[in-house]
Formats: C-alpha cells, structure tokens, sequence
C-alpha cells in the first residue's frame, strides 16, 4: 500500500515480510513469509476478469 512497493515501517498494512541474498553461485535470491493469514475477501481487490475466476472466488458465474 506504498507508492514506492516497500514499507519503511511495519503496520498492519504490511502483509509479507522478506530478505534478498545471493546464493555462492551468485543467484539473488528472496526468502518470503506471510505475516498474517491470507485468502479473506479482503485480500482479493480487484474484480475477477472470468467466470473461471469468480468460481474459483466462490462469487458464481
């Protein structure tokens, strides 16, 4: 919920909280976690585009 992609400070907006590191052969690599249970009609924002994708939300056809 930034404009810049990352949080400076943690609040409840911030739902992932990761690292970035290189592995010895020199791949950048992310490690991520949740930070709070996901998948509540909250954390879908934008409408599905398909009927396939409102089944699968739960919302019909």
């Amino acid at each position: 919920d930034s404009a810049q992609g990352f949080a400076t400070a943690l609040h409840d907006g911030v739902y992932v909280r990761s690292f970035y590191f290189l592995d010895p052969d020199g791949v950048l690599l992310e490690f991520a976690c949740w930070r709070r249970e996901m998948g509540g009609p909250d954390d879908l924002g934008a409408e599905p585009r398909t009927a396939a994708e409102r089944v699968a939300r739960g919302t019909g056809v």
